[in-house]
C-alpha cells in the first residue's frame, strides 16, 4: 500500500496535467464544433436569404414588364389620337382638285390634266410632283378664320368638317397650303415616332422605380416577420411583448398597406395623362428644328437617318445651353395640388386622396432616383439601343443598304438578320431613298412600338444592362 501510495503521490502532477490537457482539448473541440455549426448554419441562412432575394428580384423584373405591357394601350391611344398621321393622309386625298394656276415645274399637258387616282399609294407620294393635276401650293383656308365652326374649303371647295382640327398646328398656326400638309405629315411622323420611343422608355423606367421600391419594402417586411417568428420560438411568447414592439417598429419600415400602395401606384396616372403631352411637345420642337432644313425630296441613306435621329435626341435630352433636360416633371406632379388631383383623377375616393407620411417618403425617394445621374445613364443607354433598333427596322423596311455598320440589335437577334439572297420578292437594298417615301415606314414603326405582344422595343429596353443594375440598386437600397 505504501508503494502504491508513493506511486500515486509521484504521479499526481503528471496525471493532473494530463487530465487538464484532455479536458481542455475536449472543451476546445466542443467549442470549435459549436462555432463551426454556427458558421455553417449562418452560411446556410445567408445562401437561403440570397436565393430568396434573387428570386424576388427576378419576379419583380417580370412584374415590371407585365405592368408596362398593361399600360402601353393607355399611352398609345392618346399618342395616336394626338398625332394622327393617317388622318393627314386622308386629308391629302380630299384635296385633289383641278390646278387653278400654272405650275412651271410640270409639263403643260399635266397642268391641264385631272385624275381620280389617289395622291398617295400605300401611304407614299411626292408633294413636289402633283400627278393629280394640283399644285402643291394650292391654298387651304377656313371661311371666316375667327370662327372655329367655319366650313373648311380647298380652293373654295368644301372639305369634311372633321378635318378642321388637322389644319391647326399645336402652336395655333393654320395650314394654308397643300405643300404644308406634306411637311406637317413629315413633322408628325417623326414626332410620333420619338414620342413613342421616349414614352415607352420613360414608362419602363418609372415602373421599375415604383415596383422596385414596393418590392424592396415587401422583402424587408418578410425578413422582419421571419426574425420575429424566430425570436418568439427562442424566447417564448410570454416574455417578449416589449421586445416584439421594438423589433416591429424600430428596425425597419412597416409593411405597406394596400391603400398606401394603391395611392403610390396611382401616380403613374400623371405621366400617362399629363406628362406625356409635355414630352410630345418637346419632341415636336426638336423634330421641327432638325427637319427645318430638310426637303421631302432629299435622298436619305441609313447613315443620314441615324444622324437625323441623333440630332433629334440631342434636341430632346439637352437644353439650348447644353444642360440636361429635367424629365422629373413629366413623370411626377410638382405641386401638392397636382398630387391630390392625380389621386382623385386616378380613381381614388375622396377619403383616400391624402398624401400621408409613408406615401410622402415613397414619392420623395422616387424623386431622388429620377434626379440621380444613374437615371440619366439608364435613359441614354436604353434610348441608344431602341433608336438603333428603330433605324435598323426602318432601313430594312425601306430597303436601304446599311453598309458596314452593324447595329447591335441586328447582330443580336436572328429576327433582324439579312434576308436570303434567293428571296426574289425582296428588292435589292439601295443606298438611299427619298425622305417622302420613308414617311409611311416611319409612321408604321411608331405603331410597332405601341404593340403589346410581342414588343421587341420593350424587350430591348429590359435587356439593357444599365437598367438591370439600376433596378438592383433600387431593390437593395435599405434605409432606416
Amino acid at each position: 500500500m505504501e508503494y502504491l501510495g508513493s506511486i500515486v503521490q509521484r504521479s499526481r502532477r503528471p496525471i493532473t496535467v494530463l487530465a487538464s490537457v484532455l479536458g481542455g482539448g475536449y472543451l476546445a473541440v466542443s467549442y470549435l464544433r459549436s462555432k463551426l455549426d454556427e458558421m455553417q448554419d449562418s452560411l446556410t441562412r445567408t445562401r437561403a436569404c440570397t436565393e430568396n432575394l434573387r428570386r424576388r428580384f427576378e419576379q419583380n423584373q417580370q412584374d415590371c414588364s407585365f405592368t408596362v405591357l398593361a399600360l402601353i394601350p393607355t399611352l398609345g391611344k392618346q399618342v395616336i389620337h394626338a398625332m394622327n398621321v393617317e388622318r393627314l393622309v386622308e386629308l391629302l386625298s380630299h384635296t385633289k382638285l383641278r390646278q387653278t394656276k400654272p405650275n412651271p415645274s410640270l409639263p403643260s399637258t399635266d397642268q391641264q390634266q385631272t385624275t381620280d387616282n389617289p395622291i398617295i399609294s400605300n401611304g407614299t407620294g411626292d408633294p413636289n410632283h402633283a400627278t393629280d393635276g394640283q399644285s402643291p401650293d394650292s391654298s387651304i383656308h377656313l371661311n371666316g378664320a375667327s370662327d372655329s365652326n367655319s366650313t373648311l374649303t380647298v380652293d373654295h371647295t368644301p372639305l369634311p368638317q372633321d378635318f378642321s382640327e388637322l389644319l391647326v398646328r399645336p402652336d395655333g398656326t393654320t395650314i394654308q397650303k397643300r405643300s404644308e400638309i406634306w411637311r406637317e405629315m413629315m413633322i408628325v411622323s417623326f414626332s410620333r415616332l420619338f414620342t413613342c420611343l421616349y414614352g415607352l422608355t420613360l414608362l419602363t423606367l418609372q415602373t421599375h422605380v415604383q415596383l422596385g421600391l414596393l418590392g424592396r419594402d415587401s422583402y424587408l417586411s418578410s425578413i422582419l416577420s421571419s426574425e420575429r417568428v424566430d425570436y418568439e420560438e427562442s424566447e417564448g411568447a410570454s416574455h417578449d411583448d416589449d421586445h416584439q414592439l421594438d423589433l416591429s417598429s424600430g428596425q425597419g419600415p412597416d409593411p405597406l398597406g394596400n391603400v398606401t400602395e394603391r395611392r403610390y401606384l396611382t401616380f403613374s396616372y400623371w405621366y400617362l395623362h399629363q406628362g406625356w403631352m409635355v414630352l410630345s411637345r418637346r419632341t415636336r420642337n426638336a423634330v421641327t428644328d432638325v427637319l427645318s432644313s430638310r426637303s421631302l425630296k432629299d435622298l436619305v441613306s441609313a447613315s443620314d437617318l441615324q444622324e437625323i435621329f441623333d440630332l433629334i435626341r440631342k434636341g430632346v435630352e439637352l437644353e439650348p445651353d447644353g444642360t440636361e433636360f429635367n424629365f422629373a416633371p413629366i413623370l411626377l406632379p410638382t405641386s401638392a395640388a397636382d398630387e391630390l388631383q392625380t389621386l382623385q383623377q386616378g380613381g381614388m375616393s375622396l377619403e383616400e386622396c391624402e398624401v400621408d407620411e409613408r406615401l410622402r417618403a415613397l414619392l420623395d425617394e422616387t424623386q431622388d432616383f429620377i434626379d440621380c445621374p444613374d437615371f440619366r445613364l439608364v435613359l441614354s443607354s436604353a434610348m441608344g439601343r431602341i433608336v438603333d433598333l428603330s433605324v435598323s427596322n426602318i432601313a430594312r423596311s425601306a430597303s436601304l443598304d446599311v453598309g458596314d455598320r452593324c447595329y447591335p440589335t441586328i447582330c443580336a437577334s436572328s429576327r433582324f438578320s439579312q434576308l436570303d439572297s434567293s428571296d426574289e420578292s425582296q428588292p435589292p437594298p439601295s443606298s438611299a431613298a427619298r425622305l417622302v417615301e420613308m414617311l409611311p415606314v416611319i409612321s408604321k414603326e411608331s405603331l410597332e412600338i405601341l404593340k403589346v405582344i410581342p414588343n421587341d422595343y420593350l424587350e430591348t429596353i429590359c435587356e439593357t444592362v444599365e437598367l438591370k443594375e439600376f433596378s438592383s440598386v433600387i431593390y437593395t437600397t435599405f434605409e432606416k
